[in-house]
């Protein structure tokens, strides 16, 4: 089996409430790193948005002021106030810290974002499931993926103006004929299928197509990575799952 991870999967590891669970969910991914599909079109867009993506969620941190203004003139001596005075003074000096710390992530991914440091080796790396710009092949998949975007054939949004959903697939289906295997699609948003009672089902058509082109092969659509992981034998632990499903069902 082969999985494909699209991109809001990757830039959803930015939300998650545990750094340390982005980069563990990373590394059980690193595990069966010659079973995943991947494309520069996945490459750009999480170039494209990751850096909004930290800013985003940097935003949902709230300040807090030590302006004396804000209690009664009656309580400014008072203990209580006293302590929660010097509280806010110890916050804003680790939010100062955070947002310069942010500023390097921002600048300089390769060195201070260790979620880009991840994907950027899977990026990078020399398989025969990553459609890199340096492949020749490249032409004919965007060759394919422009038709099916002119006809209408999914996946694409509604008003989607770009083919890189179709990029995508026209290489997950090319990459499944390679392989002669079934394959796991691992996205959140409905560019290849619906949500309905918190279960993912792959959009009819590409489900069709798809094992016309491939043969006796299934897809399969989720929206949990650690699902498709568990389908390659890899040992997923529950607090990885809980993690994953906390996040899943804070953006439903």
């Amino acid at each position: 089996m082969l999985v494909f991870i699209d991109t809001n999967i990757f830039l959803d590891l930015y939300r998650m409430g545990s750094g340390q669970g982005a980069l563990r969910q990373l590394e059980l991914l690193s595990q069966v790193k010659d079973h995943v599909i991947t494309t520069y079109q996945v490459e750009m867009e999480y170039k494209k948005h990751r850096q909004q993506m930290i800013i985003d969620t940097h935003n949902q941190l709230r300040g807090v002021s030590s302006d004396h203004k804000q209690f009664s003139p009656l309580l400014l001596d008072s203990q209580p106030v006293k302590m929660i005075k010097r509280n806010i003074k110890a916050i804003e000096t680790q939010q100062k810290r955070i947002k310069e710390r942010m500023d390097r992530i921002l600048l300089n991914p390769a060195n201070n974002d260790p979620i880009y440091q991840h994907l950027q080796r899977m990026f990078k790396a020399k398989s025969t499931l990553n459609l890199n710009r340096d492949k020749e092949v490249r032409h004919t998949i965007r060759r394919q993926a422009k038709k099916r975007f002119f006809l209408g054939y999914p996946p694409r949004k509604p008003d989607d103006n770009s083919i890189g959903d179709a990029v995508n697939w026209e290489w997950i289906v090319k990459c499944a004929i390679q392989e002669k295997t079934d394959v796991t699609i691992v996205s959140r948003d409905n560019d290849f299928g619906i949500s309905h009672n918190k279960k993912r089902y792959i959009n009819d058509w590409l489900k069709q197509e798809f094992k016309e082109r491939v043969g006796r092969k299934d897809v399969i659509l989720t929206d949990k990575m650690m699902d498709a992981l568990a389908q390659l034998k890899v040992r997923v632990s529950s607090k990885d799952r809980e993690e994953e499903n906390a996040l899943v069902e804070s953006g439903d």
